[in-house]
């Protein structure tokens, strides 16, 4: 009995169920089997995302540092342009004015030698009158003299050139080129003033001397109403005590409009002076109920002088 029991137990133990019916091509897997698969190496997360982290920071920030240096060489440009062009307009500007000045005295000489041959060919008349035909030739240097400024065309070019600069730092020597005797040349400056004056800051107030100050002021009593309001707003920023007289006058008998810029150009003018003022207060030395000078403080050298026996001296040494 025991020995067919042993039997039993070895049949069930080399027993093997069949496998299941499967459909032709497809290859039976059973539990015990193993598929071959290839190896695939996987790598942590985060020990991929962190050199991919800096290498886009690294990216970036190349990035932002090619940006800011063609920013900075930009700006560099944009500098080193607006300087050539400030002294480009300053070297305009004093040959303008070079040239105006020039012209202003070679006029006067102009004058001065036409009136002397006017008073000799006046005095002449008189003392032969007959015989003046033989002095006919006198008349050429007379109209020489008299003639239009052959080098006008340099003053109107240099008055141009400010124009088209749009620098407002050019309107005091365009105001002194108003005075010109050519009337090209005045009407350029005038074109150029109308363009410029409105554009004035209170920072250019420093590049306008006081001849130039003056011409500006003179064109207050000019008749052209654009000038005029062109000029008021120019004061607005540069004006000062001396501005007060010609706001006045526009104020007066200026037209409509130029009352009206005038009225409200005033109340700048009035508190630039009353600050004015008020900084040469402050500034100004103490002089008042100054202390006389008996009373002040002096070194006592007036003292009574004491006899020597008197005086204290070291004991001597026992």
């Amino acid at each position: 009995m025991q020995s067919l029991q042993h039997q039993t137990e070895e049949t069930k133990s080399n027993y093997s169920p069949a496998p299941p019916p499967t459909e032709p091509g497809v290859i039976p897997v059973t539990s015990e089997a193993t598929v071959d698969t290839p190896a695939v190496a996987h790598t942590p997360v985060a020990t991929v995302s962190a050199p991919l982290s800096v290498m886009s920071r690294v990216r970036r920030e190349l990035t932002q540092r090619d940006r800011y240096h063609e920013i900075s060489q930009a700006l560099e440009r944009e500098l080193k342009e607006s300087a050539e062009r400030q002294r480009y307009v300053e070297e305009i500007m004093e040959q303008l004015l070079r040239e105006t000045q020039e012209a202003r005295q070679r006029r006067q000489r102009q004058m001065f030698r036409a009136v002397l041959l006017a008073l000799f060919l006046v005095a002449a008349y008189f003392r032969v009158r007959e015989q003046l035909f033989h002095f006919w030739w006198m008349v050429f240097p007379l109209s020489g003299l008299m003639a239009a400024d052959r080098l006008a065309y340099k003053r109107r070019d240099a008055a141009r050139k400010l124009w088209e600069a749009s620098d407002p730092r050019a309107v005091g020597v365009l105001a002194v080129t108003l005075r010109d005797h050519d009337p090209a040349v005045r009407e350029v400056a005038e074109k150029a003033l109308l363009k410029l004056l409105p554009r004035v800051l209170a920072s250019h107030a420093s590049s306008i001397n006081a001849d130039q100050m003056n011409a500006l002021l003179s064109i207050a009593y000019r008749e052209d109403e654009d000038l005029k309001l062109a000029l008021l707003q120019a004061l607005e920023q540069i004006g000062d005590v001396r501005a007060i007289p010609a706001v006045r006058e526009m104020q007066l008998y200026g037209s409509f409009q130029v009352r009206e810029q005038a009225a409200r150009c005033m109340p700048f003018l009035e508190e630039r002076v009353r600050r004015s003022r008020e900084s040469v207060t402050l500034l100004r030395a103490a002089d008042i109920n100054a202390t006389a000078p008996e009373e002040l403080l002096r070194p006592a050298t007036d003292q009574v002088d004491t006899p020597p026996e008197q005086l204290l001296r070291p004991t001597s040494p026992q």
